[in-house]
Parts: C-alpha cells; structure tokens; sequence
C-alpha cells in the first residue's frame, strides 16, 4: 500500500504544476495535522516533521480536483534535510485531509 501511494505522489509530480498563490487550503491542513496527531507521529519515526526547525513547501501537483499532492521541505531536530510527500484529498464539508505521507532524508547543505 505505501508503495502504490509513493508511485502514486511521485507520477503526480511530474505533470505540470498550477501556479503556486500565497495561501493554499492544503497546506493549513498539512501543518494544522501535527497538532491533532502529535504522540502519533512522532512514534512512527516522523520526528523531523514534527520538530522541524524549519520548513518551507515546495512543488505541488493537482492529480484531480480533489486531489493534490505536495512537497515539504524540511530541516529535522538533527539539523538534517528533508522532504516530506503528502497526499491531500478535499472530502465534501469537511476540507482537505492529508491521507497519506512519505518522508526521506535529502543531501544537500543546511542553512
């Protein structure tokens, strides 16, 4: 299953990205799920996004009109990098809903 959906965030990656506006309603669901999952998480091994000492969005890509799947960008709590893959999925009257996450370290130079 985990597999399907990474094949499933990293296809989605490569079609064309919409243009990126200030405020997206994904990404308040991506940080607003942290605080309603924090013991959670963190024991599942996701400690660098939870106490993340920095944290940026990168690309996203609309695989639907009720899906999206979006790139974080990370420093982690071990001052290593990165990059957490969410899937999102806007349920009717309830909003977008992250339902799936895969986090992988990156190389690269911490600022």
């Amino acid at each position: 299953m985990r597999i399907l959906l990474a094949l499933t965030m990293v296809m989605a990656l490569l079609l064309p990205s919409v243009a990126q506006d200030d405020v997206i309603p994904w990404q308040i669901s991506i940080i607003g799920q942290g605080e309603a999952f924090y013991g959670a998480i963190l024991a599942t091994g996701y400690r660098p996004v939870m106490q993340s000492r920095s944290h940026s969005f990168g690309k996203f890509a609309m695989v639907s009109d009720r899906v999206v799947v979006q790139v974080m960008l990370l420093v982690g709590p071990d001052q290593e990098l990165y990059e957490a893959l969410y899937q999102l999925e806007d349920e009717p009257r309830e909003g977008w809903r992250v339902v799936g996450v895969v986090l992988r370290k990156r190389d690269g130079i911490r600022v």
